[in-house]
Parts: structure tokens; sequence; C-alpha cells
């Protein structure tokens, strides 16, 4: 049930999101006069199983922008889309501005976790988290919502660039 707020459960010192459905946005998307906070969440495009247009930072809430958080042995995660098949791959691992023709920098096809499918989640302030590929880039969301890059270095720098590097992880189910 969505209920607005992130739950993540503490467990021996590291975040472990067991269990639950999440919604993740980017923090500082602002409000909007007269609308309000404008509420746009990653979503994986048909639920998952796209290399080309397979993700958008730009999405209301549906079912393409439910990821279920699998733990892994080494304190990542390998996100799962709403499919419940494929799950969300950083291109190269992560390092690239933008996608390409062929493939997106995110994209959504494999049913296996490898390298590319795991992200260290790490909570940098109360109920706002940065996304780490595993080769160490984090992934940010462009302010006009346009681009997700996987090739920010400094989370804390992505503003001087027009990028957001945190984000709010929403449970949404079980």
């Amino acid at each position: 049930m969505f209920d607005g707020h992130p739950h993540p459960q503490q467990c021996s010192g590291t975040l472990t999101f067991i269990n639950h459905q999440y919604a993740i946005r980017r923090t500082r998307t602002g409000k909007i006069p007269g609308k309000g906070e404008r509420l746009s969440f990653l979503s994986a495009s048909n639920g998952g199983g796209r290399k080309v247009n397979a993700m958008t930072a730009n999405s209301a809430l549906t079912s393409d922008s439910k990821f279920r958080l699998i733990p892994q042995a080494d304190g990542s995660f390998a996100p799962r889309t709403s499919n419940a098949f494929d799950l969300v791959s950083a291109d190269d691992d992560g390092g690239l501005a933008h996608g390409s023709p062929q493939i997106d920098n995110l994209f959504a096809t494999q049913t296996q976790v490898q390298d590319w499918e795991k992200f260290r989640i790490q909570e940098t302030s109360p109920g706002e988290y940065t996304i780490q590929t595993v080769s160490g880039f984090f992934i940010a969301v462009k302010n006009d919502f346009t681009n997700i890059s996987t090739r920010i270095s400094f989370p804390d720098e992505a503003p001087s660039i027009g990028y957001t590097a945190t984000f709010e992880l929403i449970m949404i189910s079980t």
C-alpha cells in the first residue's frame, strides 16, 4: 500500500529493501505553480524488455514504475522491472552520459544478474538515496527530465551540470 514514505529496513548497518516494490523518483522535483509538486518516476517502458526507449524519468506512477530491489551477496541490488522477468542494466556498467541509437544507457532486457545489473543504493540524508553502478558512476536525471545519465562521478556536483543524482524510494506494494 502506497503511503508516500520509503520503508527500507536497517540490517547490520546496511539498508535492505526486502519483499517490496518501490517507485523511484528524482528528488527536488520542485513545485509547479498552481499544480503542486511534479510527480515523475523512473519507469521501464512496457514493464521491461527493451533496449531502446527502455527507461524514462518522466512518468506518472504506473505499473511500469514499480521495481523490486533484489539484494545481492555483495551488498548491491538488482532492480527487477514490473514484468517480473527483466532487470535494469547500466550499459557498459555505467559511465555513459547518453545512450546510442542501438541501446540506451539504462535498459531492461536481461534476466540474469551480472555486474551491469547491480547497483549500490546509499542513503545520503533521511529519505534521499544515491544509486551507483558497480563501476562507481552514479545515476542522475536531467533537471528537465529529458535524459538519464550513468556518468555522474560526484552526486553533490550533479546540479552544476543540470542534473539531480538523489532519489526517493517509495514503497508501493509488497
